[in-house]
């Protein structure tokens, strides 16, 4: 959906449906997905096209990247109401009922095969874009581990500069622009302000750039356009929320540095008070998702991988805690339990609208292991979409217009 008087879009993110095979591919895009967006119409009045922010597997993406199968996947979405503009091209494969943890990061960009998984979405975006549109790619935050060690970020590097080169030919050809956009989260290589800008300060200004000056053929002046055009980051709200970030400093920091945000992940975190019993968290605690937690008492941060590991250490009431669980953005919590969701107000959309984001993508990919969910995903997903359209001060007023 185009967010009026703006060249934004809002949509939310298919991760939420299985979608692993081209047959759950199909289920969540031509089945789910249009229920979410008839009730959203029924709740607000927005009228289609509707965006869909896509989660395309490596298996998937391989499959829609070759022939004629991208265009005709476009035709489909066109005869059904709906447009593409975003691609998630974090997890790589199986994504729900089984266990994920840690294995969502990989392969990370050291391996090949995430560059190769990411040419292929491209490829893919590009055939679903309108002629000189724009397109995201959001990708994982480099490597799990927040000490990856040289040698593996010169590999990354490497393939981070073939992927901006494989970008800016593809825009050549075909006259579309994607932004690659590395997401930052919780201990990852990438996790917050500091680590996205010291990361650029040390690989991208130098390294990344004289690469690419050298795949494109071209020199360090016109590389840096190629680089400032085609590789970005994904700002996800639940992230920064569980991180302790400020979401409108990021934005500034961002823009004043000439590095894109091509994406905002909107969503909220699990937390809970001082007052809460840790307890009251052990039923968000599943065995599916990596749920890295934050527990800040007396004015230091502890960090834990998983919220199991937290709850065998925290036994008592007296901190905030921040949890890596997507929660619903109209949940209004229980038993002590909140969420960040405050992060998505009207003033942060504000100024991400002011600094010409252009995507926006509702993600709560949990609803599978949200315990005691009683509605169907596609009913809390619309009903998320029009709480973020009033806080953007849009609701009603959503055009269908790409």
């Amino acid at each position: 959906m185009k967010i009026p008087s703006t060249n934004a879009h809002l949509t939310y993110c298919l991760n939420v449906h299985p979608g692993a095979d081209m047959e759950e591919l199909h289920k969540a895009v031509f089945v789910h997905a249009p229920r979410v967006f008839a009730r959203l119409e029924a709740m607000t009045g927005a009228a289609g096209p509707f965006g869909a922010g896509l989660w395309l597997s490596a298996q998937n993406a391989h499959a829609l990247a070759r022939g004629n199968a991208a265009g005709e996947f476009a035709a489909r979405l066109a005869d059904a109401g709906m447009y593409a503009f975003t691609l998630n091209g974090f997890p790589y494969g199986p994504f729900h009922g089984t266990r994920v943890k840690e294995n969502v990061y990989l392969p990370d960009w050291s391996d090949p095969r995430r560059l190769d998984y990411t040419r292929d979405l491209a490829r893919v975006l590009a055939r679903l874009l309108p002629e000189n549109g724009f397109g995201t790619i959001s990708s994982l935050p480099v490597a799990y581990g927040g000490n990856p060690g040289s040698r593996l970020l010169e590999t990354t590097a490497g393939h981070l500069a073939e992927a901006v080169a494989f970008l800016a030919r593809l825009k050549d050809e075909t006259g579309r622009r994607i932004l690659l956009c590395l997401e930052p989260e919780p201990d990852c290589l990438l996790e917050n302000l500091a680590t996205v800008t010291a990361f650029w300060d040390q690989w991208m200004a130098g390294d990344v750039t004289t690469r690419l000056a050298r795949l494109l053929e071209t020199g360090e002046s016109r590389a840096g356009e190629a680089l400032a055009g085609h590789l970005g980051v994904c700002l996800d709200l639940v992230h920064a929320g569980v991180v302790f970030d400020d979401p409108g400093q990021f934005v500034r920091e961002m823009a004043r540095r000439g590095i894109a945000v091509g994406k905002v992940q909107v969503g909220a975190a699990l937390a809970a008070g001082a007052g809460t019993d840790p307890r009251e968290l052990s039923a968000f605690d599943d065995a599916v998702y990596l749920h890295q937690t934050r527990v800040q008492r007396d004015g230091k941060v502890f960090r834990y991988p998983d919220l199991s590991q937290a709850l065998d250490v925290e036994k008592r009431a007296g901190a905030d805690w921040r949890v890596h669980f997507h929660v619903p953005l109209a949940w209004e919590g229980t038993r002590g339990l909140t969420s960040t969701r405050e992060l998505a107000g009207p003033g942060f959309f504000a100024q991400a609208l002011e600094a010409k984001i252009r995507h926006f993508e509702v993600e709560t990919y949990t609803l599978g292991v949200f315990p005691g969910r009683k509605e169907e995903p596609e009913a809390i997903i619309a009903r998320d979409l029009a709480w973020v359209m009033e806080r953007m001060e849009i609701a009603g007023g959503m055009q269908g217009a790409r």
